[in-house]
């Protein structure tokens, strides 16, 4: 109870040894092709980013994780696609990300050009972590 009337936030233990890597950064640009995350931001911020652009069946030995999205995203562009997708992503976070917040999701197409974009704004449960991403699907097909 005091915590929330003195506005007090704790820190995520991995954030207290700055110099020790959490997590994988992507994309895979670094010297070897990876890069570490050293803070939980960067290290939450990257999983999402892989959970969304993961489809389900695509791990191996974890074959419901993965949002799916590329499977509904280049349907016919409709109010309840749009819904579904929200949809979609809302279960997958909380299945697989309990500690993130939504807190904004906004979906837009531009079908003349065949492109998604998806704006997901969330923050961290009992931290002050707040961030957003930005994913863009392009549906190019070669025939």
């Amino acid at each position: 109870m005091a915590e929330g009337r003195y506005n007090i936030v704790r820190k995520l233990e991995s954030d207290l040894f700055p110099n020790k890597g959490i997590g994988i950064n992507i994309p895979f640009d670094g010297n070897t092709g990876i890069n570490s995350t050293f803070l939980s931001k960067d290290a939450i911020r990257a999983n999402l980013l892989n959970f969304f652009l993961t489809a389900r069946r695509e791990r191996v030995f974890n074959p419901q994780f993965g949002s799916g999205l590329r499977n509904l995203l280049f349907e016919p562009l409709t109010d309840d696609n749009k819904n579904a997708i929200r949809v979609f992503i809302e279960e997958g976070v909380a299945a697989y990300f309990p500690k993130v917040n939504i807190e904004d999701i906004n979906i837009g197409f531009r079908e003349d050009e065949n492109i998604a974009l998806i704006n997901f704004k969330y923050s961290i449960k009992n931290t002050n972590i707040t961030d957003e991403l930005n994913i863009t699907f392009t549906n190019v097909s070669t025939i």
